[in-house]
């Protein structure tokens, strides 16, 4: 399962970073030390490996895009009910018993 989830998060953020923003911060990252029309070409190669490891098409860009972005959301709110979850058994385990 954990396995599964990270694989998913990796997904999430791969795309995001390449796909989903306006490439601010993979452009920062990854071609800001190259001349302008060697970066771009690298970023737009480095956008279709990720959109082809994705499995996105022209096709079915908008239905992927939404299950990467349901699944991240699922992932966020599972490891937040799992920190709460932490907390409060950590606070009952300490709190005496009536």
């Amino acid at each position: 399962m954990k396995a599964m989830v990270s694989t998913w998060l990796a997904d999430a953020i791969m795309y995001e970073l390449w796909v989903g923003s306006d490439g601010t911060s993979a452009r920062t990252i990854y071609d800001s030390s190259l001349p302008w029309l060697i970066g771009k070409a690298l970023l737009m190669k480095q956008v279709h490996a990720v959109k082809q490891r994705l499995g996105i098409t022209k096709e079915n860009a908008e239905r992927r895009e939404a299950e990467v972005t349901l699944l991240s959301f699922m992932i966020l709110f599972c490891n937040l009910l799992i920190s709460n979850l932490r907390t409060y058994t950590s606070v009952r385990k300490h709190t005496p018993v009536e």
